[in-house]
């Protein structure tokens, strides 16, 4: 009889154990070697990601940053972008020029190689207060169809986030101007 109950318990500790270790670990990463070449493999266990995901070159759904700003010339930092939000709503209370630093992006695109989309929007209900994107350290390019790199009040901008190397990022802009 008492080696009925011990193994009795001892299953039940397993069975404990076995589902503790599949709850506690659902996102787990994986790395497979196929010719030599370490390729990271992903798991999803329901239809709610709650993680950033990255397929080979970064997705990013969801997060949003609003803020109002009244300097003329503002830095992005790392801090700006904590969660990596998929748009960034700014009010400028006047015309703004937004510097964009490598760095600051990281979040975005962490490896060599990553790509982000980023989406801006001027919430300003007026065209007057402007916010026009510099680079301080990034590669800032912007769409052969864009004059410049302002944007105006109620227009956004597409931003493309390429991380090339270990220090240096390429920013893309496509503008996109109020409809109606």
């Amino acid at each position: 009889m008492m080696n009925n109950n011990f193994i009795a318990l001892i299953l039940s500790v397993g069975v404990f154990v076995l589902a503790g270790a599949v709850y506690f670990n659902q996102n787990q990463v994986n790395v497979v070697t196929e010719d030599g070449e370490k390729i990271v493999v992903g798991s999803q266990v329901s239809n709610e990601h709650l993680d950033r995901q990255f397929n080979k070159a970064g997705s990013t759904d969801g997060g949003r940053l609003a803020t109002t700003t009244s300097v003329a010339t503002y830095t992005t930092t790392a801090r700006d972008f904590d969660g990596a939000p998929t748009y960034w709503d700014i009010t400028p209370n006047l015309n703004t020029t937004l510097s964009l630093s490598s760095t600051s992006t990281f979040e975005y695109v962490p490896n060599i190689g990553d790509v982000a989309k980023v989406y801006v929007r001027n919430a300003s209900s007026t065209a007057g207060a402007t916010i026009t994107l510099a680079a301080v350290d990034a590669n800032l390019q912007k769409n052969e169809d864009t004059a410049d790199l302002a944007i105006n009040g109620l227009d956004w901008a597409e931003l493309t986030i390429i991380r090339e190397s270990g220090y240096l990022v390429t920013v893309i802009m496509s503008e996109f101007i109020e409809g109606d």
